[in-house]
């Protein structure tokens, strides 16, 4: 953190680029209400712990919904994802089962009773 005059500041992070895509301008804008500006450069490339989350609809795999997630970040982000796809779902007059998966195991799961 630089102060670059008596009410401005630098801040200066490393964080990963699918930190930046998911929304991050978006809410750097509505944290500070249009002020803040942001500008990034490419710090290069370092291992992580990085897991394949699966998506299934009604215990079928849906492979266009399936993403590339940190490990620690898995069921939050698993969870945050099947809300939103059972809100996104049509009503049906039947019970839709929304699951996130990482391999075999169900790590978390939402039901669509509409």
């Amino acid at each position: 953190m630089f102060y670059i005059i008596d009410r401005r500041v630098m801040m200066k992070y490393i964080f990963p680029l699918n930190e930046i895509v998911m929304d991050f301008y978006d809410q750097l804008k509505s944290v500070s209400s249009g002020y803040a500006c942001f500008d990034y450069e490419d710090a290069g490339y370092e291992a992580a712990d990085l897991i394949k989350m699966d998506f299934l609809l009604s215990g079928r795999p849906v492979e266009e919904l399936a993403t590339i997630v940190h490990k620690d970040k898995a069921y939050s982000a698993g969870k945050a994802r099947c809300e939103r796809l059972k809100e996104s779902i049509p009503r049906q007059m039947f019970e839709i089962a929304v699951q996130a998966a990482i391999g075999s195991k169900i790590i978390t799961r939402e039901n669509g009773t509409m």
